[in-house]
This record gives C-alpha cells, structure tokens and sequence, in this order.
C-alpha cells in the first residue's frame, strides 16, 4: 500500500525519508498530499531513473518489435548459447 503524508509531516519528515525509502523492500514511494489530494510523489533516485528508463524503451516501437520478436524466437528454441558464439570465435 502506497504511503501517503500531507504536506505539513513530509517537510519534517524528509531528511529522514531518503533512508526509510531506500531501505524499504516494498514501499519505494511516499505520496504527498495537500488539502486531502495527492499532489507530489516521493521516490529514491534509482527507483526515478529506473522509471523513466522503463517508459522510453517501451515508447521506442522499433526497439520494442525487436525485443518482442527476440522473445519469440527464444520461445522457438532459435537463438545461439554463450558456448556456440565461444567457439565461433576460438575463445
């Protein structure tokens, strides 16, 4: 369940939120609340990037048919182990 703390508590709560964040397994976001509504979402900066990165590979169509029919074809059984492309290369 989403955490949520009105304005006033999350001011005097900051400094200290950063380390409950980061160590919670589950609760990686605290919603901000004003006047009863949501208005701000507090994360850990990984969590942040992670997200974003997220939502760029899958509005990139071109990448996202390539990684879906990638996917297929492992399904089929088409695709080349670590051991064939070692001793392609005489590694």
């Amino acid at each position: 369940m989403l955490k949520t703390l009105p304005m006033a508590q999350a001011r005097a709560k900051l400094p200290d939120l950063s380390k409950t964040l980061t160590r919670s397994r589950r609760n990686k976001t605290v919603a901000i609340t004003q006047r009863g509504k949501r208005v701000l979402a507090v994360m850990p900066w990984d969590e942040y990037e992670s997200l974003i990165e997220t939502m760029e590979i899958l509005s990139d169509r071109p990448l996202m048919h390539r990684i879906r029919r990638s996917i297929k074809q492992a399904d089929a059984g088409q695709f080349v182990t670590l051991e064939d492309v070692e001793r392609r290369l005489d590694l």
